[in-house]
């Protein structure tokens, strides 16, 4: 595969595989994402790396494009997006949904579990502590419940990472 040339910000990345969702070593812009952008007849803004590496030309050498950059040049990266990124393209749309409506269950049981200690509290017979135990009930399945959720999508996001950095690892064969 020949070097790719980042339209954002110059750079040359001699290591470039041409995958779908290579990104620039340098600023972090995706090839195929910019290149339609620039297609379409939108304006292809220099990214931030490359406006502060302008100001600080004349103090520090650049660093030679058949180099790839090291962490300090690299655009910051943002996990938030990132993660926004891996749950909005899913390969596993049905597992996410089957989890989401786990939570709503669990929520269901919690609540469920403090009306009940409520209403056992306040019948003829019941005592303070019928009431304790259904508040304790309700908070241990809703921090269960909680904590299942964050489990399971997070094993749903590290195989969606898991598919995302083998896609971007293989070699792109043919012509």
């Amino acid at each position: 595969m020949p070097a790719e040339t980042c339209l954002k910000c110059g750079h040359v990345n001699p290591h470039a595989t041409g995958s779908e969702t290579e990104a620039c070593p340098q600023c972090g812009a995706i090839y195929s994402r910019v290149k339609a952008a620039a297609a379409a007849g939108k304006p292809v803004r220099p990214s931030r790396a490359v406006d502060s590496g302008f100001q600080q030309a004349t103090e520090a050498p650049a660093p030679t494009p058949s180099k790839p950059a090291t962490p300090a040049q690299r655009k910051p990266f943002s996990r938030v997006r990132y993660v926004e990124s891996l749950r909005g393209d899913t390969n596993y749309p049905a597992f996410r949904t089957v989890v989401r409506f786990g939570l709503f269950f669990g929520y269901l049981l919690a609540v469920c579990a403090l009306i009940g200690g409520a209403i056992t509290a306040f019948r003829t017979e019941g005592t303070f502590w019928h009431l304790l135990i259904g508040a304790g009930a309700g908070a241990l399945l809703y921090l269960l419940t909680r904590l299942w959720f964050e489990l399971t999508v997070m094993i749903v996001d590290i195989a969606d990472a898991s598919v995302r950095t083998a896609e971007n690892s293989e070699p792109k064969t043919g012509s």
